[in-house]
Order: C-alpha cells, then sequence, then structure tokens
C-alpha cells in the first residue's frame, strides 16, 4: 500500500505519470471515494499519461466511456462510473467483462464498490479521500 497526499490537482501528475510506466494492459483500477475527491481528475491526468487521444471527462450519465490512445501497449481505457446505479441487476447488465477482456487496454471503474463481484486480478485499488483542504490517494496492489 502507498500514500500519497495531494495539496492541489497539480500533485497527481507525476503520481499518474510513474503509474503510465507501470501499468500493462489488461490491469482494472478499482477507483473510489466521496463525491468531489477527484475520481474523474485523476482518471483525466492518468489518459494524459497514458496519451489518451480525447479528454477524458465523467462517464456518470453515459456510465461507460471508451478511450482510444497512443501508448506502447496500452491502447484503450475504458472509463466506468457506477455512481448512478443502484441495484447489481444494473450494475450487470453493463457487462463489464466484455470492456474487462478488451486486448491492450486498461478499465477504470469509480464507484467500484457498489460491484459486489468484481475482478480479482490485474487489480489496482486507488481510494481517495478528503482531510480538510488536502486529498489523499491510496494505492493498494
Amino acid at each position: 500500500m502507498t500514500r500519497y497526499t495531494l495539496n492541489n490537482e497539480d500533485d497527481l501528475l507525476p503520481i499518474c505519470k510513474t503509474l503510465a510506466e507501470q501499468l500493462e494492459p489488461g490491469t482494472c483500477i478499482l477507483l473510489d471515494g466521496p463525491l468531489g475527491a477527484g475520481k474523474t481528475t485523476f482518471t483525466r491526468h492518468l489518459g494524459e499519461a497514458l496519451n489518451s487521444q480525447d479528454p477524458i471527462n465523467s462517464p456518470t450519465y453515459s456510465l461507460v466511456q471508451t478511450y482510444p490512445c497512443n501508448h506502447p501497449t496500452i491502447k484503450t481505457i475504458h472509463h466506468m462510473d457506477l455512481y448512478r446505479l443502484t441495484s447489481q441487476t444494473d450494475i450487470e447488465s453493463l457487462d463489464l467483462d466484455r470492456y474487462l477482456n478488451t486486448p491492450n487496454a486498461i478499465c477504470i471503474i469509480e464507484w467500484s464498490k457498489k460491484w459486489k463481484n468484481p475482478p480479482t486480478e490485474n487489480i489496482l485499488e486507488i481510494s481517495l479521500t478528503i482531510e480538510g483542504d488536502t486529498r489523499t490517494l491510496q494505492l493498494t496492489r
């Protein structure tokens, strides 16, 4: 487990650059934290570090967004947001396994704790918390 204290959004840049160098295709990032903690901001910076061809936005209403990347090994980011889903049936209807099995891709799932049966292999858990004027990012592999 690794913890980072974030005093501002720019503190995410070196973390995301390092992650982009270490991530392997097939990785599923389970991303959790309260509203406003910076989940989508983290994803946007990671997308930039992976050379996403399109700007990353919140998939709260579309539920899933797919972004092509110009990265040596990761060619696609699947970004999902489970916040608005209220049941496991809703989550299962997204057929998340289809995205998890995309070659040369990673998945980033916001509000992943809502998913009762997340994958158990190739997982990176990231938790963001708000503590006063700072945020804490915790990585667990």
